[in-house]
């Protein structure tokens, strides 16, 4: 009887350990069949890269007008809850509403995937809104140390949870210039946590810099 207690026991932390492994794994999804196309132009050069953060790296991707006269601004995009890519989202969404209006002016658009999505490692299902928070933080920095950036000029901007996810990164970064908000509040990060599956202990998100995103229609007017 104590040995089968024993072997219970091995297979019960065994389940437990394999369940965590699990959990901390990327998940696989590929980008949308139109997303090089959305990103190939001669106006424009696209980069990716790697942010070390918190014991992962987040991916991230710069798109930079082609003939700059001098430093570029950039804004940082994060989108909302659940397991999509940047290169899946809404249609529209980035090239309407982030490189139809920034890239034109002279301003760079940096996308970064969630943890554990495209190159990310690790697993969005484990962070947290402040955790998603601190991993824009970093992007963002990276961003302002780039040769060729005027880091005075560094925006983030977030779509949906990730709009919340920008007021709390702006709230805590005094070098944020500026924050873009597409349809955050439009749940609380409470709620908006417990039915997408990312935790959170805010319960608001501070005081921030903030501006709501660009309606359809109407377009930002960035500096």
């Amino acid at each position: 009887m104590r040995r089968v207690l024993y072997l219970i026991l091995i297979g019960v932390a065994f389940a437990g350990a394999d369940a965590a492994w699990r959990a901390e794994q990327p998940i696989a999804r590929s980008p949308s069949a139109g997303w090089e196309a959305s990103i190939s132009s001669p106006d424009f050069s696209a980069q990716s890269s790697t942010v070390a953060v918190d014991g992962v790296v987040v991916e991230a991707m710069i798109l930079r007008p082609a003939t700059p006269t001098r430093p570029v601004g950039a804004v940082v995009f994060v989108g909302g809850s659940g397991d999509g890519l940047f290169q899946n989202s809404a249609p529209g969404v980035l090239k309407t509403h982030l490189q139809d209006i920034f890239l034109p002016r002279g301003i760079a658009v940096v996308y970064a995937n969630k943890r554990g999505m495209g190159g990310s490692t690790g697993n969005w299902m484990n962070n947290t809104i402040e955790g998603r928070a601190s991993d824009l933080i970093a992007v963002a920095k990276a961003v302002r140390d780039r040769p060729g950036v005027d880091p005075t000029r560094a925006w983030i901007a977030g779509h949906s949870q990730g709009g919340w996810v920008v007021l709390r990164a702006g709230a805590q970064d005094p070098d944020t210039a500026f924050v873009l908000d597409f349809m955050g509040p439009l749940r609380s990060p409470r709620t908006s946590s417990s039915l997408c599956g990312t935790r959170s202990t805010v319960a608001t998100a501070g005081p921030a810099r903030s501006s709501t995103g660009p309606s359809p229609g109407k377009t930002a007017s960035p500096r």
